[in-house]
């Protein structure tokens, strides 16, 4: 999981710089769309997130509890797009 985890932290840097480069390109149009977007991925991650796993998985995958991994992404949507 550990080179998993660098491989996904890798992916999200490029994604932030991705967005920096590209952001200030975009009409209000097109950056308004891109909010629609962002709002409708979290709200279909919360439906995902809100959903029991099995407890044998979550265990063994250090997988947070479903009102822990709502409360994390609450905390992160604030942070990064409040």
């Amino acid at each position: 999981m550990v080179r998993i985890a660098e491989d996904e932290t890798r992916h999200a840097g490029l994604s932030w710089d991705i967005d920096a480069w590209a952001a200030p390109r975009l009409s209000e149009e097109e950056r308004s769309a891109l909010r629609g977007a962002r709002r409708q991925a979290l709200a279909v991650l919360r439906a995902e997130m809100a959903v029991p796993l099995d407890a044998r998985l979550s265990a063994e995958a250090g997988l947070p509890s479903p009102a822990v991994a709502l409360a994390l992404l609450d905390s992160l949507e604030q942070e990064l797009w409040a």
